[in-house]
């Protein structure tokens, strides 16, 4: 808002330039899901009712929880090059998060390598969305370029497959679907991972994953601790 009004500024001056005060920041989130917790999610999409969106929500939960990706990057994903969201290389091992000609912004969407234990995953979804069964009458259904989708299309939003996941596997309003993103980076830092590692995997500046996720990695602070009270 600020640049905003500076620009505005230059070409028609204000009588008095307003000055824009950002509110004070909210403390970071805690939360995040235990390992049990995470396998009741997913064991919950298999008692939904609504089995496309169970489908749907599973694939959503498994990404997120493996490579820590914003909720948004994921539902944007496709089996193919395209220019509205990122896509899936799995000839070549590479998750693309941006979208063919997106320019950087300062939430991050590097590309990153696929996991080794999600590729096999990734491709029987691959095989089923590119490649349909033949159907009864002897016609072929079309392929789904899309990742996360619901009767075909680009799944805009989960909300009610979300909620409904949650309810069965019994988890309370705290878990929303940036938890994913949030469990991923906070186990990777539990694993004793590499800040920079895991900062330049999940596309976040080191200084935020110090400040948030620091605390939770085995090395933290431990050089110094080891020392108090030492002659």
């Amino acid at each position: 808002m600020q640049a905003a009004l500076n620009a505005y500024h230059k070409e028609t001056p204000f009588t008095a330039l307003p000055s824009v005060t950002l509110p004070r920041a909210s403390p970071p989130r805690t939360r995040f899901l235990s390992r049990a917790e995470a396998a009741r999610l997913l064991l919950a999409t298999r008692k939904m009712e609504d089995k496309e969106g169970a489908r749907g929500i599973r694939r959503f939960v498994l990404i997120g929880l493996y490579t820590g990706t914003r909720s948004g990057a994921i539902r944007d994903l496709g089996w193919m090059p395209n220019v509205t969201g990122g896509w899936i290389d799995l000839d070549r091992g590479i998750f693309h998060r941006r979208p063919e000609g997106e320019v950087e912004t300062k939430k991050r969407k590097p590309s990153s390598r696929i996991p080794d234990r999600l590729a096999d995953t990734l491709r029987r979804w691959r095989d089923a969305d590119m490649n349909p069964p033949a159907r009864e009458d002897g016609t072929t259904p079309a392929p789904i370029p899309f990742v996360i989708h619901y009767r075909g299309v680009r799944a805009q939003s989960q909300r009610k497959s979300w909620v409904e996941a949650c309810r069965i596997a019994k988890l309370d309003g705290t878990v929303t679907p940036h938890i994913l993103r949030h469990t991923a980076v906070t186990w990777m830092m539990l694993a004793g991972n590499d800040p920079y590692d895991v900062s330049s995997y999940v596309g976040m500046s080191v200084k935020m994953l110090d400040e948030v996720y620091g605390h939770h990695h085995p090395d933290h602070q431990k050089a110094i601790a080891s020392k108090i009270g030492r002659r």
